[in-house]
């Protein structure tokens, strides 16, 4: 899968999980569920109408779906999650392991 695909499904997901179940999302856009599900997965191809639909339920610009920003503000959130999760006696070994997967994934780049 390409980058801006892989950009533009993360986001769909994104954004819709902050207001919608997937369910609630094919309701409005008068499918079923396992389309929307398909649209989401990059099983079923979405054509600028029904994109232009999604974003007006979404209430977000077209750029929005193909921002890189979306997918690393996730990351970032994400991140925040899991550590708030660590205890606190714990984060002195696992901050080591996570600067190590950090670097392996920089080399491998």
């Amino acid at each position: 899968m390409n980058e801006i695909k892989e950009v533009f499904l993360e986001n769909l997901k994104v954004l819709r999980e902050e207001k919608f179940s997937q369910q609630e999302m094919a309701d409005k856009l008068e499918i079923t569920r396992a389309m929307y599900s398909a649209y989401e997965a990059g099983r079923s191809i979405l054509n600028l109408d029904r994109i232009e639909q999604i974003c007006k339920i979404l209430e977000v610009s077209p750029a929005a779906l193909f921002s890189e920003s979306n997918r690393k503000e996730k990351l970032r959130l994400d991140l925040i999650h899991w550590v708030n999760k660590i205890e606190s006696r714990d984060l002195e070994s696992v901050v080591p392991l996570i600067i190590g997967m950090i670097q392996l994934k920089v080399r491998k780049k």
